[in-house]
C-alpha cells in the first residue's frame, strides 16, 4: 500500500512539474491566457493544453491538474471547438448528441450530468470553476459529448474523438468535397458533336460454316458468306447462303443486300435503309423495301433531368451524387434544387445528409426510364414498305411517338397489309406512364394482333417488381380452319425481389410465376420458382403443371459459383420430381480452357431414357471462332 500510495506521488509530482515548465514558457510567449494566480483553486496546479480534434483542429487552453492526477478543461472551449449543438445558461449546458444518443446536460449549480440512461453526480474535482469559467475532467467531457477522451501529460494534449466524426470535422470534409464545386458537364445531357463526314472505302468479310454430323453419315452443312463496305458515308452489306441435301447436293440458296445511310444534320430525315431489312409496325418482319425515321442512327443515352429538391430541418445539409461525382449541394444561401441527368435504364443517385449533430446518412436513390419513354417535346417517327419474306405479300407501315412530358409519352400508327387478294389496315397505338419513385406503366394494343400491359417497380424500396399480361390474336393472316374459333392465347410473368441488407448472408429472394392459356380459359401451363441468391451461388425451388399432359413437377436447383483458382467457374445441380419418385436429375459445369475458350459439360438423367452426356466448347483462334456441341 505505501509502495502505491509513493508511485502515485510521484506520478504527480512528474506531472506538476511539467505543467510548471508548460506554464513558464507559456508565460514566456504570451501563447494563450493564463488565471490569475489567486483564482487557481487550492491544491490544483495550472498548465497549457492542446485540444485536439483529429488533424483538422486545434486550440491551445489553460487546463487544471487535480490533486488525483485528473485533468479539467474548460467545457465551453471544448464545446465550441467541436462545434456541437448546445444550449447555455447560467444553471446549465444541454448538448445534442449523436446518432439518437439523446441530449445530456450538465448541471453547473447542482454538480450534475443527467442523460436519458441516469443521472451521475460530480465529485469536487470533477467540476470546478475558477475566475468565473467552469472546468470539468476529461472523463466527464467524454460522457457529455458520447465521445473518446485522452489526456497526455507528458505531451500536455487532450485529443478528442468520436463515430461519427464531430460536427467540425464534418464542415472541414463537407468544404473539401465540394471546393471545386459540382462535376464539370454533370448537367449536361449531350456529348460533344462529332462532325460527320461522308465517306467511301474499307471492308469487311466474315463467313459461317455450320455442319450437323451424326452417326451415320455426314448431315446436312449451311455456309454462309456475307461482305460489307462504306459507301457514301452508308454501309452497304451483301451476302449469300448455302445448305447442303445431306447427299452432297444443294438443297437451298439464297441472297441478301442492304445499304443504310444516315443524315445526322437533317432533323427530319435522319437513316434511311434500303433492301433486306427489318421493317414493320407493331410487329417486326423480314421484308425488301425501304423504311426511313428521323431518329438518331445511335439512340440517345440521356432521357433528361429530374429536379432533387431535399425537404430538411433546420440546419441539415445535402449533398448529391452520381457516379462517384458531385452533382450539387445545399447552400446556406439557398435550398434551391438538385437537377440530376436521367439516362434510359437505370440512373442511381445517392444523397448524403448530415445533421447538426454530425450523423451521417447516405441514401440511393434509383431511376428507371424504359426505352419506350420518349423524351419530353421530342417528336419520332418510321416509315416504310415493301414485299414481305413471309406471312403476307406487301406491307406499309409508319408509326410515331411523342413524349408529352417527362411522365408521359404516347404511340400510334398502322400498317397496310396485303394477303393474295385481300387488304386490311391495322392500326396500333400506346401509351407509356412513369413516375420518378421507380413506377412504370405501360399499355400497347394492335389489331388482331396483340394487348399489352405492365407494371413495374424499380425504385430503391426492399423490394421490387414487375408484372406483364399479354393477349394474342389470332392475327388476319392467321385464318381459323374452326369458324367463330378465337384461338388466341394470354400470357402473365410475374416477379417479385426482395433486397435484403449487404451484412445479411442471403444478398436477396426473387419469385417468379409464369401462367399461360388459351384465351377465354383458364391457365394450361404454370410455372412458380423461389430463389435464394447467396454470395457464391443461389438455391432454387420451382413448381410446374401442365394440364394437357397432366403433369406436375418439383424442381430443386443448386448454383455454385467457383473460386478463381478452380479452373470450373460453375457447377450447377438440379433434381426434377413427380410425388414422390425422382424424374430427372441433372449437373452441369463450364470450364475455361483457355485465354479465349471455354467448354460446358452437361450429365442428365432421365427416367425412361437413361443417361444423356453434352459437351460443348467455344473458342476463338485469331480469325477464327469455332463453336461446337456433342
Amino acid at each position: 500500500m505505501i509502495g502505491r500510495a509513493a508511485a502515485r506521488l510521484a506520478r504527480a509530482a512528474r506531472g506538476a512539474f511539467a505543467l510548471a515548465i508548460a506554464l513558464a514558457i507559456t508565460l514566456a510567449l504570451g501563447l494563450a491566457p493564463t488565471l490569475r494566480a489567486q483564482a487557481v483553486p487550492e491544491g490544483y496546479e495550472q498548465g497549457i493544453f492542446e485540444l485536439r480534434i483529429g488533424r483538422i483542429a486545434a486550440e491551445t487552453v489553460p487546463g487544471l491538474l487535480a490533486p488525483s492526477g485528473a485533468v479539467l478543461v474548460p467545457v465551453d472551449r471544448v464545446l465550441a471547438l467541436t462545434a456541437m449543438p448546445t444550449r447555455r445558461d447560467d444553471a446549465a449546458i444541454t448538448v445534442a448528441r449523436a446518432r439518437a444518443a439523446g441530449s445530456a446536460t450538465l448541471q453547473l449549480k447542482s454538480r450534475r450530468l443527467e442523460e436519458p440512461s441516469g443521472v451521475t453526480a460530480l465529485a469536487a474535482e470533477e467540476l470546478v470553476l475558477a475566475d468565473r469559467v467552469y472546468y470539468l475532467a476529461t472523463a466527464r467531457v467524454a460522457q457529455l459529448l458520447g465521445a473518446q477522451v485522452q489526456a497526455d501529460l507528458g505531451q500536455l494534449t487532450v485529443t478528442l474523438s468520436r463515430s461519427p466524426p464531430f460536427p467540425v470535422e464534418q464542415a472541414a470534409a463537407r468544404a473539401q468535397r465540394t471546393a471545386h464545386g459540382p462535376a464539370r458537364g454533370a448537367r449536361k445531357l449531350d456529348g460533344p458533336e462529332v462532325p460527320f463526314v461522308p465517306r467511301t472505302g474499307g471492308a469487311v468479310l466474315d463467313w459461317t460454316v455450320t455442319s450437323l454430323a451424326t452417326t451415320r453419315a455426314l448431315g446436312s452443312s449451311t455456309g454462309q458468306l456475307r461482305g460489307a463496305a462504306a459507301l457514301f458515308g452508308g454501309d452497304i452489306a451483301a451476302g449469300s447462303t448455302v445448305a447442303g441435301d445431306g447427299r452432297g447436293g444443294v438443297r437451298a440458296g439464297s441472297s441478301e443486300w442492304s445499304f443504310r445511310r444516315g443524315l445526322p444534320a437533317n432533323p427530319w430525315l435522319r437513316q434511311f435503309q434500303l433492301g433486306d431489312i427489318i421493317g414493320g409496325g407493331a410487329q417486326l418482319r423480314s421484308l425488301q423495301g425501304v423504311s426511313f425515321t428521323n431518329a438518331h442512327t445511335v439512340g440517345d443515352q440521356q432521357f433528361g433531368t429530374v429536379p432533387v429538391n431535399v425537404s430538411l430541418p433546420q440546419g441539415w445539409q445535402y449533398e448529391v451524387y452520381q457516379d462517384g461525382q458531385l452533382l450539387g449541394f445545399s447552400d446556406a444561401g439557398s435550398q434551391g434544387p438538385v437537377y440530376v441527368p436521367l439516362r434510359y435504364g437505370t440512373t442511381p443517385v445517392q444523397v448524403r445528409l448530415v445533421s447538426p449533430t454530425g450523423d451521417e446518412t447516405v441514401r440511393d436513390y434509383s431511376y428507371l426510364i424504359p426505352q419506350t419513354q420518349q423524351q419530353p417535346g421530342r417528336f419520332e417517327y418510321k416509315a416504310g414498305g415493301g414485299r414481305c419474306t413471309f406471312g403476307c405479300r406487301t406491307v406499309a407501315f409508319a408509326d410515331a411517338s411523342y413524349g408529352i412530358a417527362p411522365w408521359l409519352s404516347v404511340t400510334g400508327g398502322g400498317e397496310r397489309r396485303t394477303m393474295d387478294s385481300a387488304s386490311s389496315t391495322l392500326p396500333h397505338a400506346g401509351v407509356s406512364l412513369l413516375s420518378y419513385t421507380g413506377w412504370n406503366a405501360q399499355l400497347q394494343t394492335a389489331r388482331q394482333s396483340f394487348t399489352r400491359a405492365s407494371l413495374l417497380y424499380g425504385g430503391s424500396g426492399a423490394v421490387v417488381g414487375s408484372g406483364s399480361y399479354t393477349r394474342s390474336y389470332l392475327g388476319a393472316d392467321q385464318p381459323s380452319v374452326v369458324p367463330g374459333a378465337d384461338l388466341g392465347r394470354w400470357l402473365f410473368d410475374g416477379q417479385l425481389q426482395l433486397r435484403t441488407p449487404p451484412t445479411s448472408r442471403v444478398t436477396g429472394w426473387r419469385l417468379d410465376n409464369n401462367l399461360e392459356g388459351l384465351a377465354g380459359g383458364g391457365a394450361e401451363r404454370s410455372r412458380t420458382a423461389l430463389t435464394a441468391q447467396l454470395r457464391t451461388g443461389s438455391v432454387a425451388m420451382s413448381y410446374e403443371t401442365e394440364r394437357t399432359r397432366a403433369r406436375h413437377e418439383m424442381g430443386l436447383s443448386v448454383l455454385s459459383v467457383l473460386p478463381a483458382r478452380v479452373r470450373a467457374s460453375s457447377l450447377l445441380g438440379t433434381v426434377l420430381f413427380d410425388g414422390s419418385a425422382v424424374r430427372a436429375m441433372e449437373v452441369a459445369t463450364s470450364l475455361q480452357t483457355g485465354h479465349r475458350s471455354a467448354a460446358a459439360l452437361t450429365v442428365r438423367w432421365e427416367a425412361g431414357s437413361g443417361v444423356i452426356f453434352t459437351a460443348g466448347f467455344n473458342g476463338a483462334f485469331d480469325a477464327l471462332r469455332l463453336t461446337s456441341r456433342v
